[in-house]
């Protein structure tokens, strides 16, 4: 992915997480992906299920939160096109 896909689809992004549908979606996504919430479990498994759920909220939440002309400034798990 180059840096000017990575820029449309943080608008794609964007876009799909506005207006009203868009943020009910949103929230009720951080109420069942441990956005206030700690992902500990005594079963590992569980707890790693957990993690996972929450990695996609994060994902979510800092496509939506940057700018697209900021995508240089994403961290590399982010941005394909950032060098090692």
């Amino acid at each position: 992915m180059d840096s000017q896909e990575l820029k449309e689809l943080v608008g794609k992004y964007r876009r799909t997480f506005q207006g009203k549908d868009g943020e009910a979606v949103l929230a009720d996504i951080r109420k069942r992906c441990f956005r206030d919430q700690t992902t500990f479990d005594n079963n590992h498994g569980r707890m790693g299920f957990n993690e996972g759920r929450r990695s996609v909220l994060v994902r979510i939440e800092t496509m939506i939160s940057i700018k697209p002309d900021e995508v240089a400034d994403l961290p590399r798990e982010y941005n394909p096109t950032k060098e090692k």
